[in-house]
Formats: structure tokens, sequence, C-alpha cells
């Protein structure tokens, strides 16, 4: 369940359409991916949005991205080389060149090294991807420069708690959905007590849930 971030989502909008990349800061749980996760929703089919998990090697990220842009078709399809220089090679032969070119997240940097530095170098250096890089809060401020400058031009947006009126929205939303009965004074206490801290209310709901004996 996502509510809220009305601004944050159509100014990650913006940028990618303007061709801007953009790097999410922000803490463990405050909706950094689920964010994005939204702006690929409402970008629809017309533009793909490659989630990487970046705590992975960088040969298995090429093999991610080639894998999702171009899938196997029938067995005609030949197998994507294992080392990191032979699928980076593959992966920058073949990238598409298109008017709206894939999004690739980076998803989750807490560590750089200089295999996933240079990954990053070489890909955006082709022009034909736009990313979002979402970095942790504890990434050292060099390493986030060191991001910052491998895919520029970006943009860099820190996600920080939800306000009042979406914590409010958002346990609304659950009361609703699974039939919690939630008062307003309630929904207010909540919205109150957690901070806007979008992990803690997701777990707040799963322990009501888990009372009444449900599922979320």
């Amino acid at each position: 369940m996502f509510v809220g971030r009305r601004e944050e989502i159509a100014a990650v909008q913006h940028e990618l359409a303007a061709g801007r990349n953009v790097v999410l800061v922000g803490r463990y749980g405050i909706g950094r991916t689920a964010l994005v996760r939204q702006v690929a929703a409402r970008v629809g089919a017309g533009r793909r949005f490659v989630f990487l998990d970046f705590a992975s090697t960088p040969a298995a990220m090429c093999r991610s991205i080639h894998e999702e842009l171009f899938p196997a078709r029938g067995r005609a399809r030949r197998a994507v080389p294992r080392s990191f220089r032979a699928t980076r090679s593959l992966l920058l032969r073949d990238a598409p060149a298109t008017s709206r070119p894939p999004v690739l997240v980076l998803d989750g940097i807490a560590r750089l090294t200089a295999p996933k530095l240079d990954l990053m170098h070489a890909l955006a250096k082709t022009g034909r991807f736009g990313f979002v890089a979402v970095a942790e809060a504890f990434l050292p401020p060099r390493d986030l420069l060191r991001v910052r400058t491998a895919l520029f031009p970006n943009v860099l947006l820190r996600l920080g708690p939800l306000g009042r009126r979406e914590s409010e929205e958002f346990f609304a939303e659950a009361s609703k959905r699974f039939g919690l009965g939630w008062t307003a004074q309630h929904l207010r206490l909540l919205a109150s007590t957690r901070h806007g801290y979008p992990l803690a209310m997701a777990e707040t709901v799963a322990r009501d849930l888990r009372r009444a004996g449900r599922r979320s």
C-alpha cells in the first residue's frame, strides 16, 4: 500500500523526462524503492524500469539488465557470459538507442567499489540509459559524490518522513482496506506516534492484522 509522496513522485518523473538522472538518499525503510516503483507504475509500459540489487556483483547486474531488456525467445537466445568484462561488453553493444531509454534503478547503494563505479561510468557514458540511484543515508559523502559524478547530470533528492496528513491518509486507507475500524482519533494518534516513518507504519498495520488473525 502506498500513499502520499506526490511532490517527490512528480519530481522524479520530471527529472527523468528531462533526461536527468536521480539520486535518492534516505534511511532504510523510508520508502525510497517504493517511491521509484510508483513512478514506474505511473510511467507505464512506455518506459522500462529495471530494478537492480546493488549488493550483487557487477557481472550479475549486467546479466540482470541484459535478461530484462532482451528476454529469451524460444531456443534462439545465446547464453549470457558469466565474466564481468564479457557481460559488460555484450550489454554495451546491445544497449538500445531510443528516445525513452530504459531506467536502471541501482537499489541499495551502501558501499561503492571500483568495479561498480566503473560499471556506472560505462553505462552512463553510452547515453542509452536513465538512472535512479537509491543510496543509503550512511553512504560516505565522498562515495555519494562519486555516484553523482558517474551519473551526471543528476539531481539529489533526500527522502524524509511522511507529513502528518499523509500519515493519517496511510492509516485511514489501511483501516478501510482491511476493515480495522480505526476511529479518527486513533488515526491521529497513530500518525503522531509513528513519526511519518513508513516502515514503522506498515509494521503497525501488520501487527493489528495479526492480532485480528488476518494477513495483510
